[in-house]
């Protein structure tokens, strides 16, 4: 039974293509250690970045599978006004509407299949983004119900730079814990402090998470505090 899965997005630019350094190869070998069913996409432009999000969206229920938790990661360079995909630049509004019209497709009722059921969880993986607007383009798409559900996790980097080698272990570690939070439950949210905590403390990165409220209709945001080890 699989623990997890995890569609990986990522996109190098042509110079980290050379020199192999990236997440891809050593989190998909890691992550299928852990259980997880992992797919990876090498990612060149924004018209790939839009055609892999369709393909994801595509993705359906089974009962056999139960709720387990798909995982979108997207693994490249940005700022705190969009990610670099190739020589294109993608704002955090221009990704917002990309994960709209995904969630749209992933949870509509058709003859086909089954609407997905367990979380779905964003991770972004690149330098600067901790002061991304994602969460706010979304929150809003909700509001004018062009959105039947946010994702219930944004995973970002808290650091501005962020080491490669790092990011790998950083991620490693999350998805070796994944399994065991349900990230549908508000009052597991402890368990995702902790996991950010033990990231941090080892050194790899400090995470900042916005957790969806469905109550308050609102992202809520944490990051690992490293003076008393609790987010």
């Amino acid at each position: 039974m699989s623990s997890g899965r995890i569609f990986l997005l990522e996109s190098p630019n042509a110079l980290d293509l050379l020199d192999g350094t990236g997440e891809s190869t050593s989190l998909s070998q890691v992550c299928r250690l852990f259980g997880h069913d992992i797919a990876s996409f090498l990612i060149r432009d924004q018209q790939e970045l839009n055609q892999t999000f369709m393909y994801i969206s595509s993705v359906g229920w089974r009962k056999e599978r139960g709720n387990l938790p798909i995982f979108i990661h997207i693994s490249t360079h940005g700022n705190d006004d969009g990610l670099a995909i190739g020589t294109d630049f993608v704002s955090w509004e221009q990704l917002s509407t990309l994960v709209i019209e995904t969630f749209r497709n992933i949870y509509d009722y058709d003859l086909e299949r089954e609407p997905y059921q367990g979380p779905i969880i964003l991770v972004v993986s690149a330098c600067g983004t901790n002061g991304m607007k994602l969460t706010e383009y979304l929150r809003a798409a909700y509001q004018d119900n062009e959105l039947e559900w946010p994702p219930e996790y944004i995973f970002v980097f808290e650091d501005t730079e962020i080491e490669w080698q790092n990011a790998v272990v950083a991620w490693t570690m999350f998805y070796k814990e994944a399994p065991n939070i349900n990230f549908l439950d508000s009052g597991d949210r402890a368990s995702v402090q902790e996991l950010l905590n033990r990231i941090s403390g080892a050194g790899y990165g400090n995470l900042r998470y916005f957790r969806w409220d469905r109550d308050r209709h609102h992202y809520r945001t944490r990051v690992p505090n490293l003076s008393t080890g609790h987010a």
